[in-house]
């Protein structure tokens, strides 16, 4: 009796078979309608153990299928399968899109929870693989395409995601970052940190203060006062905005870093074309420029001034110009000075009095044959404690306002000028 039923199941299997090829393309749609319906009923009346078991068995299949097939079987279902699921996108609602993508997330969150370290490695070590391979095969056309559609699922997920899932994203990030740097050694670290000098040392278009002629757009750096931005990612954008304002650029971070990170897109591949930045690279940089709340690279920075034809003056703390990007409109759109210190940019803003009491933004030097007038010392005594006092009146609001460094370094500069007028020793 046994024999038989297994003669019967195998009869059976094999006219199902016969019918499936002689079936024509409508009866194999209605026939693989209703046997979603089926498994939709069955899915809907299981429960959790169920559920669990149902997917432990399918998961045990395809493992016992994937180990057996060879390689052309391999690319043949992996072919199969990516035509599948384009029918299906291509047949569905934006209802039946949005519940597909929920269900995904919500498929991906259970195996990530329920997976340890070693798998959690492990996968992503195969999902970096899957990149490579991935992005090392196609062209210039799928590549944009690829980042364009990256960029769109982005902006989709953010435009849905309220502050709260906005400060976990990034928190997440920074974490990630994080591990990624604690997890290096240091020859790995000294290679990163390499190619970062070595990408700045390609992408700067300026020089070092030192030896940049008295331009118009660089001024000394004690005649900038700071304005502080927020730390969340966006203090290059946030430092820039605060810079356009009161121009016709005004503008805020978000739609500034939007319409940077469109223009770099534009410009990406005629830089690489010209050996400017590597191709390596410029997926992190059209990346980094989309990512709210990521630190730019120095890259994006330096794509700003060409994107937007303003001159941008990066300072340190201790007043050198690090870089100096001039763009090739003359005279530029803006001028835009910021202040670089342990990765977190601040913006500059020209001292209101010292701009309306300076005609020139660099110092001049005497006029040739002119004479110094020699001042008694002790005689202008008296004098310069009344300009002192004159100063303090008149900059106790940088005191107010901006602090006591400020405010000390203001009377500086203001004392330095009055020395240099009325005293020459020597």
């Amino acid at each position: 009796m046994m024999v038989r039923r297994g003669a019967s199941h195998l009869k059976r299997s094999r006219d199902a078979k016969k019918r499936r090829l002689a079936e024509s393309a409508g009866e194999r749609d209605a026939r693989l309608e209703e046997q979603r319906r089926r498994d939709a009923e069955r899915r809907a009346v299981e429960d959790e153990a169920e559920r669990f078991a149902r997917l432990e068995e399918q998961r045990q299949r395809q493992a016992e299928c994937r180990v057996a097939e060879d390689e052309a079987e391999r690319i043949a279902r992996l072919e199969e399968q990516r035509q599948r699921q384009a029918e299906c996108r291509v047949a569905e609602d934006e209802a039946e899109r949005i519940a597909r993508l929920e269900e995904q997330r919500q498929r991906q969150a259970l195996f990530r929870a329920a997976e340890d370290e070693a798998e959690r490695i492990a996968r992503l070590e195969e999902q970096r693989q899957r990149q490579a391979l991935f992005r090392a095969a196609e062209d210039e056309a799928e590549r944009i395409a690829r980042l364009e559609e990256q960029r769109q699922r982005q902006a989709l997920f953010r435009a849905a995601e309220d502050e709260a899932e906005r400060i976990a994203r990034l928190e997440e990030q920074r974490q990630r970052q994080a591990e990624f740097r604690a997890a290096e050694d240091e020859a790995e670290r000294i290679t990163r940190l390499e190619e970062q000098r070595q990408r700045q040392a390609d992408c700067r278009r300026g020089e070092s203060v030192t030896r940049l002629p008295c331009v118009e757009s660089i001024v000394p750096f004690s005649q900038l006062q700071v304005n502080t931005t927020i730390g969340d990612g966006n203090c290059f954008f946030h430092a820039v905005c605060d810079q356009l304002r009161g121009t016709p650029h005004e503008t805020d971070a978000a739609t500034l870093r939007h319409e940077l990170a469109c223009r770099a897109v534009e410009l990406l591949p005629q830089l690489v074309a010209n050996g400017i930045i590597a191709p390596d690279c410029a997926d992190e940089i059209a990346n980094s420029s989309f990512q709210e709340g990521v630190y730019i690279s120095d890259e994006v920075a330096a794509l700003f001034s060409s994107c937007f034809d303003m001159d941008l003056v990066i300072y340190q703390s201790n007043g050198n110009v690090l870089q100096y990007f001039k763009c090739d409109k003359q005279p530029p759109n803006a001028t835009v000075r910021v202040l670089l210190s342990h990765e977190h940019y601040e913006s500059l803003r020209l001292r209101p009095s010292l701009q309306a009491s300076s005609g020139a933004e660099c110092p001049r030097p005497m006029a040739s044959g002119s004479k110094a007038v020699p001042v008694d010392i002790h005689s202008t005594t008296s004098y310069i404690l009344k300009m002192s006092c004159l100063w303090v009146g008149r900059y106790a609001i940088d005191f107010r306002k901006n602090g006591l460094t400020d405010f000390l370094q203001t009377c500086t500069i203001r004392s330095e000028i009055f020395l240099g007028r009325y005293m020459h020793l020597g």
